[in-house]
């Protein structure tokens, strides 16, 4: 419903691009029509911040906790505000709560099983790879770790 309801497009857009999508996936999967159905929420994010994306919702899939917006921006490095705006088009698919105390989740397990399968996620660009994702937030916790040590020396 989300996905349709979204502000940039009309319904009836929406609606068309479920319909005529691709049909030459796996028809006899069980979760071929999910998997359109989150390929099509993955084509409305904008083409320039597809990496900045993929590095948010990586680790929203692969942080045992879930993180506010704030806390997850200072993780990645990212503004804030810059963070929200890559995720306003994928409001169908992951909550980002308005405040900053709440954490950013997946609204269904399946849209992470999608994500970390490159043969169901077949946008390259959004797919998590889990050793890198661990190997980009390690380097991001460790950044984290030098600052605050360097600013808590003397």
């Amino acid at each position: 419903v989300k996905f349709i309801q979204q502000p940039d497009f009309t319904p009836q857009d929406q609606l068309q691009r479920i319909f005529t999508a691709d049909a030459a996936r796996e028809e006899g999967s069980p979760t071929h029509k999910l998997d359109m159905l989150y390929t099509q929420v993955l084509e409305q994010t904008h083409p320039c911040n597809r990496e900045t994306i993929q590095m948010i919702i990586g680790s929203i899939v692969l942080l045992q906790t879930q993180l506010p917006a704030l806390d997850l921006a200072r993780l990645l490095a990212l503004d804030p505000k810059k963070l929200r705006k890559c995720l306003l088009r994928l409001h169908s698919v992951i909550l980002v709560p308005d405040d900053n105390i709440k954490g950013i989740r997946l609204f269904h397990p399946s849209f992470c099983n999608f994500l970390s399968s490159p043969t169901r996620c077949l946008m390259s660009e959004f797919t998590v790879h889990v050793k890198e994702q661990h190997s980009l937030l390690e380097k991001h916790y460790l950044d984290i770790m030098i600052q605050t040590l360097e600013q808590d020396m003397c």
